[in-house]
């Protein structure tokens, strides 16, 4: 069994997700097309780590914010 909690494995695969996908690096954030893709993934990874969609979300930006 994983020491990873859920969030913490959701937070980590969304963000790997999120750097490999050529739609979101190519366009620029605030895009509709960003957004669009990065909800999708969002979802996936929810639930493939059976984590709330809403708290990975705000997870998510939590750590954005930090890191700039």
């Amino acid at each position: 069994m994983s020491d990873t909690s859920p969030m913490a494995g959701a937070i980590a695969a969304a963000q790997a997700a999120f750097a490999a996908d050529e739609t979101i690096r190519d366009l620029p954030p605030g895009t509709a097309g960003r957004r669009e893709r990065m909800a999708r993934i969002i979802h996936e990874i929810a639930d493939a780590w059976e984590v709330e969609r809403v708290d990975l979300t705000m997870a998510l930006t939590q750590a954005s914010v930090r890191k700039n």
